[in-house]
């Protein structure tokens, strides 16, 4: 029977005695009903954490590893328990020992390739690691499985320095949700992160008629695109991206405050201030109301240096708006 999923810890220790249970020793129980629990689901990583913990703060892990030791090598429960006895032993730090056990489950399956690669990875053979994920991608379907180890593959190719084997990583978790926008937002922060905003801005661009006729999700959209250029030093291109994505924007959103803010500021690092300033002022001509352009405005005069300027505008955003506190203070 599949348990609910959260919270599981509480149901483990606070539901009924699992069979075999020491009732007569608290530390025991609580282990055993732990163990009843990875019986079940082996790869649990909240359980198997209590286990670990509880055991040894009762001095009974070498107890429990010696047990899981004995009851592969009888081969009882051999699957399961061969996977409880990989992950006690990369708790030991016997790391090799821990992916010969999870090579030998059988038949293989792509969770238990996973953590073998992770084991692998972590008694330094990264390159037996990526096969072994590329192995474990050819048995399984399920999508949130196949993008995480696609990921897990993306951050080892980092550690080797195989930009393209990362970037290519990286493609293919896109791939698998090409017409999902909220996951091609994550996949490019995940790209730009790892150094390649450049590909994150080719994969948004791409993305733009998903949000077709969607104006929120269109400024988001810009703004993220924006951003990537910025970490891509491509400051024009930012640009083109947040002035796009203002008019979009009600006055009033977080949003719109922070973009105006960074174009600004991009435009006082490309040293063209000047034309911040008319675009400022073209915008207020139509819309006079628009106290977040107005201050704006204020904002980049004093930047440029044109104090006498940047004082009437204040004066006049004040005579406009005289009961802002931002301003009266």
């Amino acid at each position: 029977m599949r348990l609910p999923a959260a919270p599981v810890l509480a149901l483990i220790l606070l539901g009924p005695l699992a069979q075999g249970a020491r009732q007569d020793d608290p530390a025991a129980a609580r282990l055993d009903r732990f163990r009843a629990y990875l019986e079940r689901s082996p790869y649990h990583d909240k359980v198997f954490r209590g286990l670990v913990d509880d055991s040894r703060a009762a001095g009974l892990f070498d107890e429990l590893l010696t047990e899981y030791e004995a009851k592969v090598l009888e081969g009882e429960d051999s699957g399961t328990a061969r996977i409880l006895l990989a992950r006690l032993l990369g708790e030991d730090e016997r790391f090799r020992e821990a992916a010969d056990h999870l090579r030998a489950v059988n038949p293989p399956t792509a969770e238990a390739r996973r953590l073998m690669a992770r084991f692998q990875q972590r008694s330094g053979q990264t390159a037996q690691a990526l096969e072994t994920l590329q192995g474990a991608l050819h048995l399984t379907r399920e999508p949130k499985l196949v993008r995480e180890l696609l990921l897990e593959r993306a951050d080892l190719f980092l550690m080797q320095g195989n930009e393209d084997g990362a970037r290519d990583a990286y493609r293919a978790v896109a791939d698998l949700a090409a017409e999902d926008l909220n996951e091609l937002l994550d996949v490019a922060a995940l790209m730009a992160d790892a150094g390649f905003p450049e590909d994150g801005v080719d994969l948004l661009a791409g993305a733009r008629g998903l949000t077709a006729g969607d104006v929120p999700r269109t400024a988001q959209l810009l703004s993220t695109l924006g951003d990537l250029h910025e970490r891509a030093k491509d400051g024009r291109g930012a640009l083109a991206a947040y002035e796009e994505a203002l008019p979009l924007l009600r006055q009033g959103h977080w949003l719109r405050k922070d973009l105006l803010a960074r174009s600004l500021d991009l435009h006082r690092r490309a040293g063209s201030l000047d034309d911040a300033i008319t675009r400022f002022k073209y915008s207020l001509v139509s819309d006079p109301g628009d106290l977040e352009t107005r201050m704006a405005l204020v904002t980049g005069l004093e930047l440029a240096r044109r104090s006498s300027e940047a004082i009437d505008a204040l004066r006049e955003a004040t005579r406009l708006f005289p009961e802002d506190l931002a301003l009266s203070g």
